[in-house]
């Protein structure tokens, strides 16, 4: 019986599928989504890490407050603010450039899940670079959390 309803439903289906539109259809569903990411890559993106998303978007307080862990991400930022404005005392560009270096590095070390280690206290200047100098340690891979 199966058989049987499987040659009809060919023989019904048959012509429909090699049809000139549905050959279009077809080819231009694969060809739209030959360049698309991975279901992996798009849930791999869009789920971070609470504490990445605590340090990018609340006040530090708040973020402090819900992951005291963050204290040793937050330390970094002060460190280079001190010695930024020591170095370059009228220069709140040089400042404020420095920040957003450090905070893109932690933000991005908290995004893979990793942990910020204390700092050494030490930062390598040229002229008007800085380079933060922060260390961390990756988390093991545990699965994502939301």
């Amino acid at each position: 019986m199966c058989v049987a309803r499987d040659v009809t439903v060919n023989r019904l289906a048959i012509p429909e599928i090699f049809h000139d539109g549905t050959l279009k259809v077809a080819l231009a569903s694969r060809t739209r989504l030959q360049n698309n990411p991975t279901l992996e890559d798009l849930l791999t993106r869009a789920i971070r890490p609470t504490r990445a998303i605590a340090f990018e978007s609340l006040s530090r307080q708040a973020a402090m407050r819900q992951f005291p862990e963050l204290l040793s991400a937050y330390e970094p930022l002060d460190s280079i603010a001190r010695t930024v404005a020591a170095q370059f005392p009228n220069n709140r560009k040089a400042l404020d450039w420095a920040l957003s270096e450090t905070r893109a590095s932690v933000l991005q070390v908290l995004e893979a899940n990793g942990t910020i280690e204390a700092p050494k206290r030490h930062v390598h200047v040229e002229s008007d670079k800085v380079t933060p100098a922060i260390r961390h340690t990756p988390a093991p891979r545990e699965g994502p959390e939301r």
